[in-house]
């Protein structure tokens, strides 16, 4: 089951595959039966911190779903609505599947893999085809750029406790295959928590090695004719820039928007007929100002509300040190972080079920101590 939870967060890497049915159905229906057998099995009882959490997050997306009986939308909603299925699915689901650390480590196992396929797929297109043609052309229907970083960002992070030789190799491969993508803000993302993961938890031997691997890589991707691109979209970063500028025009329209509708928002779906007057997917590249632009005042509280409970959970767990020094606890924690920052700069609410199922997972182990270890298991 864990591996068919993975199948449903992930189902967008495999859009590109021409099959008979929709993946992220189809593990749906799988899932949610199971999911009910165990709850009426009463083999699984859900734990005071996580009934919190999901309380808090079905309130919000009660008032989200509930904004369409004024919304301006008079298509997309529908489609934006049903997505919420799936970020809510996301987001309960693990505490049914993930029964035990046995399970986590299935789940490691299988993005390790899957993501070293990931970085030899990006290595064949870079010296046989075009990364351009390939990771930034949606009419071909694969993954883009932004997507594939945004898994293996993920993978890098499960990984980076580990210290076995495939682990250590695949992480370096992903920093390449950042570089390749041209990943700025994802790659910007994964080298701070990088530093701030070495800063806080390595011992003082292995920082100076750690430090040194990154200024090598810095030297390598400033000299590296494969990471001209990426470098030079650093260099440009806040100047003649198109993605800056454009982020800067969607704060200017979701302003104005905000100020129209401030207490109530103009409706779940539609951002993209209040900014520029298309009723299709169209949102602001940042969570906070999509909720408040189409849920209002109202629904922003309400989501913050929820990620301040989890928040405390986080904070609680890490003051008491039981799990602070869990290397499964710690990647997922850096991966939910990482999943976070992308959130703020480049990711739409409706498709965010992966970052939804990893802090599903974070609570889970936050609230399940005893099936997942504690802090007698330190950093390798």
């Amino acid at each position: 089951m864990p591996l068919i939870f993975l199948l449903l967060i992930y189902s967008g890497l495999l859009k590109w595959i021409p099959l008979p049915f929709d993946v992220s159905t189809a593990c749906l229906l799988i899932l949610v039966p199971y999911s009910l057998i165990t709850i009426l099995s009463r083999k699984t009882l859900i734990s005071r911190g996580y009934y919190i959490a999901i309380l808090l997050y079905l309130i919000f997306i009660t008032w989200y779903v509930f904004t369409i009986i004024y919304t301006v939308s008079e298509n997309y909603y529908i489609v934006k609505s049903i997505k919420l299925i799936f970020n809510i699915s996301s987001f309960i689901l693990p505490y049914f599947i993930i029964k035990d650390q046995k399970d986590l480590k299935l789940a490691f196992n299988f993005l390790s893999i899957m993501g070293f396929l990931v970085v030899i797929s990006i290595f064949i297109v870079y010296f046989f085809f075009n990364i351009e043609m390939i990771f930034y052309n949606d009419l071909l229907n694969f993954p883009n750029y932004l997507s594939i970083s945004s898994f293996l960002g993920v993978v890098f992070l499960l990984n980076l406790p580990k210290t076995t030789l495939f682990s250590q190799i695949l992480k370096v491969l992903i920093i390449i295959s950042f570089l390749l993508l041209r990943a700025r803000g994802p790659l910007a993302f994964l080298m701070l928590l990088l530093i701030i993961y070495i800063a806080k938890y390595l011992p003082f031997h292995k920082k100076y090695q750690s430090l040194m691997l990154i200024i090598l890589l810095v030297i390598f991707a400033l000299n590296w004719a494969g990471a001209s691109h990426t470098m030079h979209r650093f260099a440009i970063m806040g100047s003649d820039d198109y993605s800056t500028y454009s982020r800067e025009l969607h704060l200017v329209r979701s302003l104005k928007i905000i100020s129209e509708h401030f207490l109530l928002g103009c409706g779940i779906g539609s951002y993209g007929v209040c900014a520029i007057n298309i009723d299709q997917r169209y949102y602001p590249h940042n969570m906070f100002l999509e909720i408040f632009c189409e849920s209002g005042l109202i629904g922003l509280l309400i989501f913050l509300i929820f990620l301040a409970y989890v928040l405390q959970v986080i904070y609680n767990e890490y003051i008491l040190g039981k799990l602070s020094t869990n290397p499964i606890y710690l990647s997922i924690l850096f991966s939910c972080l990482y999943l976070f920052l992308n959130a703020m700069k480049s990711s739409n609410f409706a498709d965010n079920r992966i970052f939804f199922a990893w802090l599903g997972i974070l609570i889970l182990i936050i609230t399940n101590r005893k099936k997942f270890g504690n802090n007698n298991e330190k950093i390798s």
